[in-house]
């Protein structure tokens, strides 16, 4: 995405991270979606909110899916940041488990759903996609943290 050599002030360079700016966007969205789904009261509705909570997480896990592919796919800008500064492989590694992490957690997030029968499994999920949310904000502000430290550019994801 972002060649060797240049900087966020040339072109190339700013749709790179004009993309990132735009999953993690899309991530905050999904996350303010999904949490409001899980808050949302279940006595008496139990198959509703199951197919809600469900909805939001294939959303949540379609949009980090996307993340992937921009931050570690072809033209990754994870590569783009090792490539520019060697410096930050660790952090880009540290990103690279998360990823794998947050996949496992949205796949059991995803079987618990499936499983809930009554209100008495509705706390598990609660907990465990709180969990996940939780885990997914920190690594925004890890990515976050990575763009400003090889670009100095703020990343947000609030547009």
């Amino acid at each position: 995405m972002v060649p060797a050599g240049d900087t966020p002030d040339e072109p190339h360079a700013a749709l790179a991270l004009d993309e990132v700016r735009r999953r993690r966007a899309e991530l905050r969205d999904a996350l303010g979606r999904l949490e409001g789904a899980l808050a949302a009261p279940t006595p008496g509705r139990i198959d509703g909110w199951r197919h809600l909570v469900r909805t939001r997480l294939d959303q949540l896990s379609a949009d980090f899916d996307e993340h992937i592919a921009v931050t570690e796919g072809p033209d990754g800008v994870y590569d783009d940041v090792v490539a520019s500064a060697p410096r930050l492989a660790r952090s880009v590694d540290q990103l690279r488990h998360d990823h794998e992490v947050i996949l496992k957690q949205l796949d059991h997030c995803t079987g618990l759903v499936k499983a809930v029968s009554d209100d008495d499994h509705v706390q598990d999920i609660r907990d465990s996609a709180t969990d996940l949310m939780f885990r997914l904000v920190r690594h925004r502000q890890r990515g976050s943290d990575l763009m400003w430290d090889a670009y100095a550019s703020d990343i947000g994801g609030e547009t």
